[in-house]
């Protein structure tokens, strides 16, 4: 559970575990303090050697060690608790004034339902659930006391709760479609129809609730992927509402673009790599390109790979050196070599991009077949058939002894080196024998590329040019 918490996080509970609130004792803080070592270092360990530790003068004693242990687990679901409600403005209002309600602090009830009904908070369903219960709290109030009594604010709640029933459906059903879309994974569409059908008999809450005009618009294109005017309400209503809406919430909503973006970008609908990366920096400006404290490195790789088929070099290159501390620490030196080294192959500055590459520590599968993607290209453009030739041997033995990755996710890469390979023996061959004589073999080739799933196979199809049969 510990390892899950950020840094900030993880250093920020050795001082909740020492508070005297709570009641716990220095050795207990000590745990708490070695667990952030032990999380820094990445060093596994027994519950003897973390003893041993954190109480150096002492003999292992298995029972107290448990004791401390549970100590500490209960501090750290309380911790992760209290963080998550100092995260939820709507929440921590609404149990402030259910608890001065009952409390029979009125002046304070008073005050603090105000602020859960200011709307200075970014929305989200949340947001939108507890300002209704409190709405529900002020009308039992407001119904109840013995001077001034109202009874004309249930109504607005209904109102209130019909709008959010609208919200959550219409956000389930977009889940429903999706997965219909990406799995095929079916559901019942005439229910769905019938909820559509009562919507639109409402008085139109679209209207006037901003998150609910977003999903619908959402669900709209995932009904009818084909509609690109569809999909052009949703870029409008998202450009326009975004900055007012929860990061979390905006981030779902712009996750569902993005899958729409790919889905037409496999189709070859080129329209849409424009508008995947106008999504990335709609993101970008509005600080949700991440998950948690830090952007995931595929995120990072997957925004330079758009710009670059956008031949957005400088874009591309401004991002790598701007974002490169927004990514986990372990992880930025290869993302910030290995994207960097991507930007100047595509700008064929292939000495630099060698540079990078040659940077990269080795330790993950993807960088290692993925760097090694780019070597390739450059020994191809640049004749360095010998050096081809032995990278080619060096990653094919790699995927016979990688064992971690699927098999169908290495085929992407065997096959990109293979035919490489022999369209390199082709090309070799074709300064010393006539093109004539080699198109039935090149030809052959390629219909093996045309049926193949591979890696990068846009580039190996463009490598040899048929029509002028020539390499």
């Amino acid at each position: 559970i510990y390892n899950r918490l950020d840094d900030n996080e993880a250093l920020d509970f050795i001082g909740f575990a020492g508070s005297g609130i709570f009641g716990t004792n220095k050795q207990v803080k000590k745990l708490a303090a070695l667990c952030y070592e032990l999380k820094q270092s990445g060093e596994k360990a027994t519950k003897m050697s973390v003893y041993q530790q954190a109480f150096q003068k002492k003999l292992y004693h298995r029972q107290m060690m448990n004791n401390y242990l549970s100590d500490l687990k209960q501090l750290l679901t309380s911790y992760i608790q209290l963080n998550w409600i100092h995260q939820k403005t709507a929440v921590q209002h609404y149990v402030l004034s259910e608890a001065y309600l009952k409390m029979g602090l009125l002046e304070q009830f008073e005050n603090e339902s105000a602020k859960n009904q200011s709307g200075n908070e970014l929305i989200s369903a949340d947001t939108l659930y507890y300002r209704i219960k409190n709405k529900q709290l002020v009308d039992e109030y407001q119904a109840t006391q013995i001077k001034k009594r109202r009874y004309d604010l249930l109504e607005p709640v209904i109102d209130d709760f019909t709008t959010y029933f609208l919200l959550e459906k219409v956000r389930m059903y977009c889940e429903l479609v999706n997965r219909k879309n990406l799995r095929n994974q079916d559901f019942d569409q005439l229910k769905m129809e019938q909820f559509l059908h009562f919507y639109f008999n409402e008085k139109n809450p679209e209207t006037t609730n901003l998150l609910l005009a977003l999903y619908y618009s959402v669900l709209t294109f995932l009904r009818f992927p084909n509609d690109e005017t569809a999909y052009g309400i949703y870029k409008q209503k998202l450009q326009a509402g975004i900055s007012m809406v929860h990061p979390q919430t905006a981030r779902e909503l712009c996750l569902y673009g993005q899958n729409q973006c790919i889905r037409h970008i496999n189709k070859n609908n080129a329209f849409y790599l424009k508008e995947l990366f106008d999504l990335y920096n709609l993101m970008l400006e509005n600080n949700i390109l991440y998950e948690g404290a830090y952007m995931t490195q595929y995120t990072f790789k997957n925004y330079v790979t758009v710009a670059l088929r956008l031949k957005a070099f400088d874009e591309a290159e401004q991002f790598v050196v701007n974002y490169q501390n927004r990514l986990h620490p372990a992880q930025q030196f290869n993302a910030y070599h290995y994207n960097l080294a991507a930007v100047y192959f595509e700008e064929n500055q292939y000495a630099d991009a060698m540079k990078m590459l040659n940077a990269i520590q080795i330790t993950d599968p993807v960088y290692y077949l993925d760097s090694r993607c780019i070597l390739l290209k450059i020994y191809y453009h640049e004749n360095d058939f010998e050096a081809l030739a032995s990278l080619y041997d060096s990653v094919r033995v790699y995927l016979l002894r990688l064992k971690q990755m699927p098999k169908k996710q290495a085929d992407l890469y065997k096959y990109l080196f293979l035919h490489t390979y022999k369209l390199s023996r082709i090309k070799l061959r074709s300064r010393v024998e006539p093109i004539s004589g080699l198109q039935p073999e090149l030809q052959k080739l390629m219909q093996k590329i045309d049926a193949t799933d591979i890696a990068n196979k846009g580039w190996l199809q463009s490598i040899a040019d048929r029509k002028s049969t020539r390499l």
